[in-house]
């Protein structure tokens, strides 16, 4: 009974054009043009430029909801293609903001998606094990070959995390330059293996 009144007061919508659906997380329509693009290096789903709408509904507009829903559809994702993977995973860890920009958007849009995979998964999500120790320049306002300097630096592990293989979250990669910056540090820290995965990744190189 309260799940159907639910349902009405907050009905299913199409992530991407929000049409009401009865059920999945597109409509027919978006299903056909939303194509995935199954990276393995990093783990990605989606070509940027066929989600960025919806990426931008999220971080911006600060939908939460759909936040959520990108981590379901990761988290299914992984599950089909990358299951050895996860047998192996012993914890998920956020890219983190710097406290400045976290506190201006409100939340962390990574951290929103690597809670929902670990609740899916039924995975630990360790947010406070990597901080973000400078606030750089927004890695989109940074021309691409001083990307990697941009990051340099950045990250500090904080907690024990020796032995571990661990699942970066992201939600955009464009020149990996965050991500590897992240690697370097978790795998100093003594990390056994640090896998990045992302939502969606931009064949452009540039991301706005």
């Amino acid at each position: 009974m309260i799940k159907k009144l639910l349902e009405i007061i907050y009905p299913q919508k199409c992530i991407s054009c929000l049409e009401i659906i009865e059920h999945g997380h597109f409509c027919e329509k978006c299903e056909k043009n939303i194509k995935t693009v199954d990276v393995n290096e990093p783990i990605a789903i989606f070509d940027y430029e066929d989600v960025k709408h919806i990426i931008h509904r999220f971080k911006f507009d600060r939908k939460a909801w759909v936040g959520k829903v990108l981590g379901d559809i990761m988290a299914e994702f992984l599950k089909e293609k990358h299951g050895e993977l996860l047998d192996k995973a012993d914890l998920i860890i956020p890219v983190p903001l710097h406290l400045k920009k976290l506190k201006n958007r409100g939340f962390n849009q990574s951290e929103i998606i690597a809670l929902e995979i670990g609740r899916i998964l039924g995975l630990v999500v360790d947010k406070n094990a990597l901080i973000r120790v400078r606030d750089d320049l927004a890695q989109s306002l940074v021309e691409r070959d001083k990307r990697d300097k941009n990051v340099e630096g950045a990250f500090s592990v904080i907690k024990d995390i020796s032995g571990k293989n661990i699942l970066l979250v992201d939600d955009v990669y464009t020149t990996g330059s965050t991500a590897k910056s992240i690697q370097k540090e978790l795998e100093k820290a003594g990390a056994s293996r640090v896998n990045v995965i992302t939502l969606a990744i931009s064949t452009k190189g540039v991301v706005k």
